[in-house]
């Protein structure tokens, strides 16, 4: 073979090399790309429900749900906003108004509150004022045995409480 013919293969093993190293960088792209348009579609669920909640509509609900189909119906036309989706919902569902839209803070406030509620009631003393004051009346009296049978009384009206 000639040093021609040499240098000829020589050149089109390196092409062949060269656009390998293309395909395998374009094949390596495509794969990251397919993998965020799924990453993509499968947040847009929740892109559509924060829009519907800041909307003023509850997605969990039957409202929500059909908000959710004629968005979908929309297609590349639907809003990306929560505003397009109230002008949606005039339009399409007239006669369904929003409720009013907490925010973040307001939500844990309230849950927050709601707790403290519950805390509160678990801590109130729910017997009668006067076995309090008969079980003070019995120790000062120097009757322990009535004293502590009050008492006994008075954790079993408790337990009785907390079951039910």
């Amino acid at each position: 073979m000639t040093t021609e013919g040499l240098l000829e293969e020589e050149s089109s093993e390196e092409e062949v090399e060269e656009q390998s190293d293309k395909d395998r960088n374009f094949a390596a792209l495509r794969k990251k790309m397919e993998a965020q348009d799924k990453e993509l579609a499968g947040l847009r669920p929740l892109k559509v429900d924060k829009m519907i909640r800041e909307a003023g509509f509850d997605p969990e609900s039957d409202q929500g749900t059909a908000i959710q189909y004629a968005l979908q119906a929309k297609g590349a036309d639907a809003p990306e906003t929560s505003d397009g989706v109230k002008e949606l919902v005039s339009t399409e569902f007239p006669g369904w108004t929003p409720k009013t839209v907490l925010s973040d803070e307001e939500i844990e406030r309230e849950q927050a509150q709601g707790r403290l509620e519950g805390v509160r009631k678990e801590s109130e003393s729910d017997t009668p004022p006067d076995v309090d004051t008969e079980i003070a009346e019995a120790e000062a009296a120097g009757d322990y045995g009535k004293s502590g049978a009050l008492k006994l009384q008075k954790m079993a009206a408790r337990a009785e409480q907390s079951q039910s």
